[in-house]
């Protein structure tokens, strides 16, 4: 489960995340967790591959409130789904 920022900040929930990937996606950013991951640990939503991301908040370390999946498309088309 991956982390999630907006604006440097972690989002207390899953629906203030949502409208930041829906209205400005340039102010979001993923936190890969795996200590596996190939790739850094922060990515901006914009600069992300193509594919399927699962999330937790508002902190997946020490608090897991909600969980989602984050969709990165192809022409920078994002959604955020309930896990």
């Amino acid at each position: 489960m991956d982390g999630t920022f907006v604006n440097g900040m972690r989002p207390k929930s899953k629906k203030a995340f949502k409208e930041a990937v829906k209205t400005n996606p340039k102010d979001v950013a993923i936190e890969i967790t795996s200590m596996f991951s190939p790739d850094e640990d922060i990515h901006n939503l914009t600069n992300m591959k193509p594919g399927s991301y699962p999330i937790v908040g508002p902190d997946p370390y020490h608090n897991r409130k909600w969980y989602g999946t984050l969709t990165v498309g192809e022409n920078q088309k994002f959604s955020v789904k309930q896990a």
